[in-house]
């Protein structure tokens, strides 16, 4: 037969051929990686973004994400003694443990794997809270979600569970109301410490301009931040002056920093869609404008909501736009790191961003509550990656 011979021509050939079962078309086949978690199956978020099929690449031997990348939990503390957390500490290693000295000179004594910024001493583990007992365990649960260890035969794994290092940054203390210097402090000390990602699961319905600038400090110095959209099952405004209290029924609402996400490129505001659905989750915060992208934050199918970490070496499930937030900041970190990995540079915020918005999946019953009806999507972001030149600063593919 010649070389261009038709379908139907080919298969008359091969119906003569008794050694030929038959032809079909070249077919391309990919595995879809599984970490071997013992309560993966149970995590039922990762589903609806397609992680699977995107950590072929984003954890492929050949051409994965290498390259470490620090994310700081600004948060109620975090259990790093926890086995699906400790291998994945940041470790300050210009600093000695327990000499009571600031050996590298940053301001803050012996913060190995991050500091209480609260109560002002070194270990950044979750305290408990003297006004409402029990909501501590807030921070533990963000950063498994974020950066729980993946493939090592136990419990959990977070959206980047390998290479992921957490910098906990405690700015709670023994209250469940944390101050603005607090969270100010803890956003310089991370981006003046090395890391790629802040993920702030928090929001105050006020404008904060010591914080804004905070922020822009962050983004100035390559840190990505990644902030929820807030509870309030209302619109997100970026005018103070227009805002309403959070604690009504109407009216649309001012989040700092959640309503920052147009002051900068590299600040992501992320709402929450509900995993048996996809819709939007019934208390999520929402805007067309200022929520750049949904991630799962519920699952009514389940009791309590995503399955992570919880101190004490345990696990269970909260919900909110606390919970979409590390989602969506882990995605943020594998990208940094594949592009990294690829191209030998660290990307800005703003490319981080950029690709992360570009990837997501466009969901119609999304695009009257969050800007684009964007929803994350790690196959997406994994070829979004991929595609890009990012070697000389270059934007992406249309």
């Amino acid at each position: 037969l010649e070389n261009d011979a038709t379908a139907s021509e080919l298969e008359r050939w091969a119906a003569g051929e008794p050694c030929l079962l038959g032809v079909s078309e070249s077919t391309i086949f990919k595995t879809s990686y599984v970490p071997n978690d013992t309560q993966y199956g149970q995590q039922t978020h990762f589903g609806p973004i397609n992680a699977a099929t995107g950590y072929d690449t984003f954890y492929s031997a050949s051409q994965g994400a290498n390259s470490d990348v620090v994310i700081a939990v600004i948060d109620t503390g975090v259990d790093l003694a926890h086995p699906d957390l400790n291998p994945n500490r940041w470790v300050n290693s210009d600093e000695i443990a327990g000499n009571g000295a600031d050996d590298d000179n940053n301001g803050y004594v012996d913060d190995v794997n991050g500091y209480n910024f609260a109560s002002n001493i070194p270990n950044p583990a979750p305290q408990t809270w003297t006004d409402d007992p029990g909501g501590e365990v807030h921070g533990t649960h963000v950063a498994g979600l974020a950066a729980g260890v993946a493939d090592n035969s136990v419990g959990i794994a977070g959206i980047m569970g390998k290479r992921a290092k957490i910098m906990a940054l405690n700015i709670f203390g023994t209250s469940s109301g944390a101050v603005v210097d607090d969270l100010d402090n803890a956003i310089y000390y991370a981006a003046e410490n090395g890391a790629k990602v802040i993920n702030m699961s928090l929001g105050a319905c006020t404008d904060s301009p010591s914080t804004e600038t905070a922020v822009s400090f962050a983004i100035s110095r390559g840190v990505t931040v990644v902030t929820a959209a807030g509870n309030n099952n209302r619109e997100l405004t970026d005018n103070p002056g227009a805002a309403v209290a959070c604690d009504g029924s109407q009216g649309r609402v001012f989040i700092t920093p959640g309503s920052y996400s147009n002051r900068f490129a590299g600040i992501i505001t992320v709402g929450s869609t509900n995993v048996a659905n996809g819709a939007r989750s019934g208390f999520s915060n929402f805007s067309t404008t200022l929520v750049d992208i949904a991630a799962p934050g519920s699952d009514t199918n389940t009791t309590g909501g995503l399955l992570s970490t919880l101190p004490g070496n345990t696990y269970g499930r909260l919900q909110g736009t606390s919970m979409a937030s590390p989602v969506a900041a882990g995605a943020a970190a594998l990208a940094i790191s594949l592009a990294k990995t690829r191209y030998g540079r660290d990307i800005s915020p703003a490319q981080v961003e950029d690709v992360l918005v570009r990837a997501a999946a466009v969901r119609g019953n999304l695009s009257a509550v969050f800007k684009g009806g964007k929803a994350l999507d790690l196959a997406g972001l994994a070829q979004q990656v991929l595609a890009t030149d990012f070697s000389s600063g270059g934007g992406g593919c249309p």
